[in-house]
């Protein structure tokens, strides 16, 4: 049995009333060989970040390298927007942090699928 590795994810708050609660953490439990597009995967499946009407997504970024959680109709999906995500193991880190993708973000326009 490998033994899971604890990462504390802090997140913006979306709006005013979101602020009440701030700061945002949250401590999730890793595969130590987890990567960072695992991670994220593992997030977009919890309720930890909202997606608000308007929403263009996450990021979460460690180093070079940067992944989005974006919303779909009823599920949410994981991307890599830059860098290799599979060098980042949850070994490897203790904390992340998750921005929202505010109107002026670089990454609001990024380009992205599927």
């Amino acid at each position: 049995m490998v033994a899971s590795i604890a990462v504390t994810l802090t997140r913006d708050s979306v709006c005013m009333a979101d602020d009440v609660d701030a700061p945002h953490q949250e401590v999730f439990a890793f595969d130590p060989d987890l990567d960072l597009m695992g991670m994220a995967r593992r997030i977009a499946r919890s309720s930890y970040l909202p997606m608000p009407s308007d929403a263009w997504g996450w990021t979460i970024e460690h180093g070079y390298a940067v992944v989005a959680v974006r919303p779909r109709l009823l599920t949410r999906y994981a991307i890599c927007l830059r860098g290799d995500p599979a060098t980042v193991r949850a070994a490897d880190i203790a904390t992340l942090s998750a921005t929202y993708v505010r109107p002026n973000s670089p990454w609001r326009f990024a380009r992205h699928g599927p």
